[in-house]
């Protein structure tokens, strides 16, 4: 029986690799198309932090994430397309999680119901 060793890029045994559907994620393993495709979405994820649903794949999406929803797209707006559908999912059960946004009756300010809003017209936290 050979020695264990660790990929030098995720630190996988030789075993993990083994049973890992090809070393599947590796940063080693990524073309130079989808890591262009992967920066692309981070950098939309990040211009788009408050917009439905891209928060959750900036904080919890890591590079190998992203690539199994990305994988095959071949430009970078199908790559954003369909990680916008991820985001779209999250920012559903968000929604879900925490119900509706709020509007307040005296400027008309739409506001999320866990953030709260003080009114400048109504003089008053709501």
């Amino acid at each position: 029986m050979g020695d264990t060793v660790a990929c030098p890029i995720c630190g996988l045994s030789n075993s993990d690799v083994d049973r890992s559907s090809k070393h599947f994620g590796c940063p080693g393993q990524i073309s130079d198309l989808d890591r262009a495709l992967i920066n692309g979405v981070r950098e939309h994820a990040l211009k788009h932090y408050s917009d439905g649903g891209w928060d959750t794949i900036v904080e919890c999406y890591e590079d190998r994430d992203i690539l199994k929803v990305v994988k095959g797209a071949q430009t970078m707006g199908d790559a954003i397309d369909r990680m916008a559908e991820m985001a779209g999912l999250h920012e559903e059960r968000y929604r879900e999680a925490v119900g509706p946004d709020c509007k307040c009756e005296s400027c008309g300010q739409t506001y999320p119901y866990e953030v709260g809003h003080f009114c400048r017209a109504g003089g008053e936290e709501m």
